[in-house]
């Protein structure tokens, strides 16, 4: 497919399928825990994105599919401990996926993006201990995949993400005699937070339903 963008540059659904392919194999890279080939996928995918939302400024698949790859690369940032610089690419992310959800209500896929992208988000503060910034997020994400889930009787993925969002916020539940993180609280003291295990988030691995973007072909 790269080969095929390469020799026909004025086809945008080849850049497209390139791109998506490239954000897949980063995240399948991740998966197997080579961050850095990883990292490097995803930087070759967001360079054709961000030339297709250029070239075709009208064309909302192109946008979803640049926030889709500043995700992937914020989730091969974390895997690499560089939380900071993860969180900045979710929130790249988000700004386009905020607006395309908003202009484009009726197309799910974008606010199941938004979902995914928010409950990603959570984790990631869960790693930095922003307690609460976590929880907001997860509810946010549990929202909206609850909204999908009701107006999508017929798609597994979405009620799959309802249960993931709930998996999520359940682990977070105050919990009573629990330490944080090792520091000690008073038996009978009241409910203290008890940190959430690292779960994969449905839809983030390489095995996520790809979505090209073949408008203006």
């Amino acid at each position: 497919m790269q080969k095929l963008a390469a020799d026909f540059p004025d086809v945008p659904g080849y850049r497209a399928d390139s791109a998506s392919g490239l954000n897949n194999l980063g995240l399948l890279l991740t998966d197997l825990g080579r961050e850095k080939e990883a990292e490097e996928s995803h930087r070759k995918g967001l360079a054709l994105w961000e030339k297709l939302t250029a070239d075709f400024p009208a064309v909302p698949e192109h946008r979803a599919g640049l926030a889709r790859n500043e995700a992937g690369l914020g989730l091969s940032e974390k895997s690499m401990g560089r939380l900071n610089e993860g969180e900045g690419w979710y929130r790249k992310a988000l700004a386009l996926q905020e607006k395309l959800a908003s202009d484009f209500p009726a197309v799910p896929e974008y606010r199941s993006d938004l979902a995914w992208s928010q409950g990603i988000l959570g984790e990631l503060h869960r790693r930095l201990g922003r307690w609460a910034v976590e929880e907001a997020w997860y509810r946010k994400a549990l929202a909206i995949r609850e909204q999908l889930a009701d107006e999508f009787l017929a798609v597994p993925e979405y009620r799959a993400g309802v249960a993931w969002s709930l998996n999520r916020l359940g682990c977070e539940i105050v919990q009573p005699n629990h330490s944080d993180r090792g520091r000690g609280t008073e038996a009978g003291a009241g409910p203290v937070r008890r940190p959430a295990p690292a779960v994969v988030e449905p839809g983030i691995t390489s095995a996520r339903r790809t979505r090209t973007a073949r408008s203006g072909t």
